[in-house]
């Protein structure tokens, strides 16, 4: 199996973020899990990636089994005369051209959100049943959970992101980081559940928790250094003498020198750096003067420092990094008293691991995806609530003894989430999807011998009735199992694209022509004039009666009308209920239902609910004479599918026949005489 990774999201801006370290991670643990199979990194190739292409390059070629990486590349933006939806579709076009190319068994997308504020597209699949497998990584949906901090105030973002999430229809396996992901795919998108895999994730390798040593006081600057009596012992962690020089040195530089609460979230709303702010300023003095706070980022350092002081907190009791090296980040996981991990949503947490990994004691927020990943009760807090933080801070802080118990548990726990694990689980659901998608298309192309071919006749899709709504519910239902043709009134445009795509759609003066190549007919009548033209036919061409209005009296009136037959409703009126009926209707305007003709016509009767209230007792009427076999749908369009099913198999056609009929031509073109047949 040939498999090709696109990697655009180690090239943008998701590359310094945890999109990026996830993308390339699991890359290179594919790629030293692929076993018999073959894997193909991709990247964009356009100019301004150049970089981040040759750096993917260089760690793919690293690898035991070196993956090769190819690139595609298209005209830029700048280069053509048209807005950026029209540049993103058409090098979508281009990519998917890319990788076709390449002959894939599997294409794997790196997420399908990615894009967004690029001057790169990231490719989503085109629409239609291809031949490669689709997958795609899925982290969250964050940004429809929320949308009005996420969607609302940036122009066009709401569009792009509605587009990208109805992609992901077009995609035949989804791997989800978290079981919380995977439930909001389930939930939100309405995939089925073998459709979305947990594959989990891991922290990077470069997070770990050196030789066991003493932890805390020692690893600050020696300067720095509390009394023993004025603050809590140190937890024992991990520290060769060069590596602890070194976190030493990182802290002295950014101000540090106080046992500290680390807290890594940026300003994004979900992090809850206002709430991690205020949950600080709660503790009590005593333990907040033995500790400092530890930020990396704020949006604004001025305004930031100000509500510090709002808080009743001084300068020197908070520090904020800036901009740090993976190396000062672990260095800060190693020495921190304790992590704080307050965010409101997650799709995975991969912080909380990392700090972990290193040894740090660790408390987060219980909520989307976070339990699973911290697996301990006594670890959460509810993240919407300050006092709720500050009281899980201020339990770890003064327990020693559950400080170095959290410490502990956390190696161990990081230590069970592995890329290993997630590329294995990866490809496990890669395999199982391919098998499933091989077995579905040759069940099709077995079935497409002896598929019957069926054609609905109703008014436009358009149509604001209760026959034109079904119509459009159980069209996709039946496509499943029966080729459908679309018969409309010549003339009127149906204005449905979703139809109009997918089913042939004909004039209905074009049944005489084609009337053989119908396993059934289906009717889909309302009392609406939009339904008249379908009258006549079901004279000429019996079939299958569909009635979501009992009375269809409209119907008639017009056919009278646009036939030039005024007398036509005073006979059908005749017919239906008598004398007794047509007298009643000329002296006092009594209406009747106006459907014998019609009922005795068809081949099978279908009644929606509506038509079954007032139709069923006058079925059951022994004087009406004859009356075709009758059933009454379910208001569940999936529900009723079986009524249809039994409504064709009984409308006289032979399969083998339409089979025959339908390889007859396939056959003359092939030269083969006519005894093949």
């Amino acid at each position: 199996m040939r498999l090709l990774y696109d990697l655009f999201a180690c090239q943008t801006g998701s590359r310094l973020r945890g999109i990026g370290r996830f993308t390339l991670s699991l890359a290179e643990a594919m790629a030293r899990l692929r076993g018999s199979h073959e894997m193909v990194a991709l990247a964009n190739g356009l100019p301004l990636y150049e970089a981040s292409t040759d750096r993917l390059r260089r760690n793919l070629a690293d690898l035991p089994q070196p993956a090769p990486l190819m690139t595609y590349t298209y005209v830029e933006r700048g280069a053509l005369a048209c807005d950026g939806i029209t540049h993103e579709s058409l090098a979508t076009v281009l990519i998917n051209g890319a990788y076709a190319a390449l002959t894939p068994d599997v294409i794997l997308y790196s997420t399908p959100f990615e894009g967004w504020g690029e001057e790169g597209v990231g490719a989503v699949p085109e629409a239609g049943d291809a031949a490669p497998l689709r997958v795609a990584v899925l982290y969250d949906f964050i940004p429809w959970l929320f949308p009005e901090q996420y969607l609302d105030g940036v122009a066009g973002y709401r569009d792009w992101y509605a587009l990208r999430l109805a992609a992901l229809q077009r995609f035949d396996l989804l791997l989800a980081i978290s079981d919380a992901t995977r439930d909001d795919a389930i939930r939100i998108l309405g995939m089925a559940p073998e459709q979305v895999v947990n594959i989990s994730g891991a922290a990077s390798a470069m997070f770990h928790a050196p030789p066991s040593q003493a932890r805390g006081a020692a690893q600050l600057p020696a300067a720095a250094q509390v009394p023993a009596a004025a603050t809590a012992p140190a937890t024992p962690a991990a520290a060769t003498p060069a590596s602890a020089t070194a976190a030493a040195a990182s802290l002295a530089r950014f101000g540090i020198h106080r046992p500290f609460v680390l807290y890594t979230g940026n300003v994004d709303f979900r992090k809850n750096q206002s709430g991690m702010l205020q949950a600080y300023a709660m503790l009590r003095p005593p333990l907040r003067a033995r500790h400092q706070l530890v930020l990396t980022q704020v949006l604004d350092r001025e305004q930031f420092f100000r509500d510090v002081q709002a808080y009743g907190m001084h300068a020197e009791d908070v520090v904020v990094t800036g901009h740090i090296s993976d190396d000062e980040m672990i260095a800060l996981y190693t020495c921190c008293a304790l992590f704080v991990f307050p965010s409101l949503y997650e799709g995975f947490g991969l912080p909380i691991l990392e700090a972990m990994a290193c040894g740090a004691a660790v408390i987060a927020g219980d909520n989307s995806s976070i339990p699973e990943v911290v697996g301990r009760a006594d670890m959460l807090f509810d993240a919407s609530d300050p006092a709720a933080i500050a009281t899980a801070m201020q339990t770890v802080l003064d327990d020693d003894g559950l400080r170095c118990d959290l410490q502990a548990y956390g190696i161990a726990r990081a230590r069970t989430f592995t890329w290993e694990r997630s590329a294995a689980r990866a490809w496990s659901a890669i395999e199982s999807a391919a098998a499933t998608k091989l077995r579905r298309r040759a069940q099709l192309a077995r079935s497409a011998l002896i598929r019957r071919r069926i054609a609905m006749i109703c008014a436009a899709p358009s149509v604001d009735c209760a026959a034109a709504r079904h119509a459009l519910q159980i069209l996709p239902l039946l496509a499943d199992e029966f080729d459908i043709d679309l018969y409309v009134q010549e003339g009127v445009w149906t204005d449905a694209p979703s139809i109009e795509a997918r089913f042939p759609i004909y004039p209905h003066t074009r049944m005489a022509a084609q009337r053989e190549r119908y396993a059934a007919l289906i009717y889909q009548f309302d009392n609406t004039p939009e339904h008249a033209f379908m009258l006549p036919m079901t004279e000429r061409f019996p079939g299958i009666v569909v009635l979501h209005d009992w009375r269809i009296d409209r119907v008639v009136d017009t056919c009278a009308l646009q036939g030039g037959m005024p007398e036509l409703s005073a006979r059908e009126l005749l017919y239906c209920h008598g004398l007794q009926g047509l007298l009643a209707h000329l002296r006092h305007g009594s209406r009747f239902p106006l459907n014998r003709h019609l009922i005795e016509a068809s081949r099978h009767l279908l009644l929606s609910e509506t038509a079954a209230a007032d139709g069923w007792a006058a079925l059951d009427d022994a004087r009406r004479g004859w009356r075709p076999p009758a059933l009454q749908l379910a208001a569940d369009p999936a529900a009723a599918l079986p009524a249809y099913r039994q409504a064709i198999a009984a409308s006289g056609a032979d399969p083998t026949l339409q089979a025959a009929r339908a390889m007859a031509p396939m056959l003359e073109q092939a030269g083969l005489p006519d005894a093949a047949l």
